[in-house]
């Protein structure tokens, strides 16, 4: 055979938060250069065939398959040929995050394989064996925000300071932009990802970076990313006293990054820079809120949106001199409000409110001038018994809302428009649910044994299920 197809990993034991690197290297024995297919636009020529331990096959992947995950443009089949001389090996590596979601915990053989116009006989590696462990996780934290492409970062934790960043597109988080394993941070706390406050067309790059912020005992530490790699920026700085660290944040274009704290002697909320000397005062606002641990604040082009629980769910827009532009109430709810979310590059608001008494009653309320100038609101009476420790909610384009609740008997719930709560999974003490709709369903939680992600839910399916993209 005139090919050779080698097969690799950096790592051949994995986690079921890890997506797997594999180094791929193409040679030839023949006299002449050859034509092969172009790593960067393979038009589907390589895939990568998942078998479990008993070679039953799990899971086929290909570069089709990583635009389908990612995008709901259409797929690009083109196919690109380069010359690969006698002697001189292609060597290129392939990112899973992008064409799969991690797997789950188990023993398994990846084969790769390539096959091409032109060649009578596809070229594929031996089995190459590696083995993925369950991994507990302790914390998840979503942020999203919008400097170019609207973008969706995870930041999982597990124990001992272990921590992963992904990014997902959330109009469809089936594969992920990137998901890389984060240099340990042992004995740190509080970590979270801070958001673009700015919005630009020049370039794509600020759509790869990301701070990321964590306190180390007394002192505040942040460093920035890039596709998930440390790069050679990070600051310090001391922690104010008496102030609670609120895990949000926000950064500018010229990666100026601002934290935020509350200050509950004086109630207000106050925001500072952390820069390469330190923490530095910036500003600070008053604000009549129940329970500082639901403000939700964003920041864009210099204008700061505050939303939390003030009779019911009201919204401030403020600047950074510390003044109060407005203040309006989105809504007033007699139940107490559980979870809020603000995407002010769209005016959008969601927010989630929930009591525990039966019957167990939850209201849900979106607040999107794109498709209608008053909020949508439902209100639904619970047939599960309250109350519940985890709850997630979007709503589509359409006004209808979708809703992940878990119970204390260690239950996940699909709670559809005009449908009864639907069992998800079971046994789990913690799912960190998390729901988005942009026009289809997807639904993201946590398993032991499969980690965590989001899969597409056809509600309309009879029976209603999840959508698997196994490519087998």
């Amino acid at each position: 055979m005139p090919f050779q197809l080698q097969l690799a990993a950096a790592a051949r034991e994995i986690t079921t938060l890890d997506s797997p690197q594999l180094l791929l290297t193409l040679s030839h024995e023949e006299d002449q250069p050859r034509l092969v297919p172009s790593p960067s636009q393979d038009g589907g020529a390589l895939t990568i065939l998942f078998r479990d331990a008993g070679g039953a096959p799990v899971r086929r992947v290909s570069s089709l398959l990583e635009q389908e995950l990612r995008t709901n443009a259409r797929v690009d089949a083109n196919l690109a040929l380069e010359p690969l001389a006698p002697g001189q090996p292609l060597t290129w590596t392939v990112n899973l995050a992008k064409c799969m979601w991690p797997l789950a915990a188990g023993d398994y053989t990846a084969t790769a394989t390539l096959a091409w116009p032109g060649e009578t006989n596809p070229v594929a590696s031996a089995p190459l064996a590696f083995r993925v462990q369950p991994v507990a996780l302790d914390d998840l934290t979503v942020d999203r925000d919008n400097p170019i492409l609207d973008r969706l970062d995870l930041l999982l934790s597990a124990g001992g300071g272990h921590l992963w960043l992904r990014q997902l597109n959330p109009s469809k988080p089936l594969g992920a932009w990137y998901n890389e394993a984060l240099p340990a941070l042992p004995g740190t706390s509080n970590h979270f990802c801070a958001a673009a406050a700015f919005r630009q067309v020049e370039s794509f790059a600020p759509a790869m970076h990301r701070w990321l912020v964590w306190q180390n005992g007394a002192l505040l530490q942040a460093a920035l990313f890039e596709e998930g790699r440390p790069t050679s920026d990070s600051r310090r700085g001391q922690l104010p006293v008496g102030r609670q660290l609120l895990r949000q944040g926000f950064y500018t274009a010229g990666n100026q990054l601002y934290v935020l704290f509350w200050y509950a002697a004086a109630g207000r909320l106050e925001c500072c820079e952390l820069a390469a000397a330190g923490l530095r005062p910036v500003a600070a606002w008053p604000l009549p809120v129940s329970d500082p641990g639901l403000l939700v604040v964003r920041c864009l082009d210099g204008t700061l949106h505050i939303a939390g629980p003030h009779e019911g769910l009201t919204r401030w827009t403020a600047d950074l001199s510390g003044r109060i532009l407005a203040s309006t109430r989105i809504h007033a709810s007699p139940l107490p409000l559980r979870a809020v979310a603000l995407q002010p590059e769209f005016d959008r608001c969601t927010a989630l409110f929930s009591a525990a008494e039966a019957p167990a009653t939850v209201e849900m309320v979106q607040l999107d001038p794109r498709y209608q100038p008053e909020p949508f609101v439902s209100r639904r009476e619970l047939s599960l018994p309250g109350p519940f420790p985890e709850l997630a909610m979007d709503a589509d384009r359409q006004g209808r809302f979708h809703l992940l609740i878990t119970t204390l008997s260690r239950e996940l719930y699909y709670c559809g428009p005009g449908a009864e709560p639907r069992l998800l999974a079971a046994g789990q003490e913690r799912y960190f649910p998390s729901v988005l709709a942009p026009g289809q369903v997807y639904l993201g939680f946590y398993e032991l044994t499969a980690g965590f992600r989001f899969r597409q839910f056809a509600a309309s399916a009879d029976p209603p299920g999840f959508l698997e993209y196994r490519n087998l």
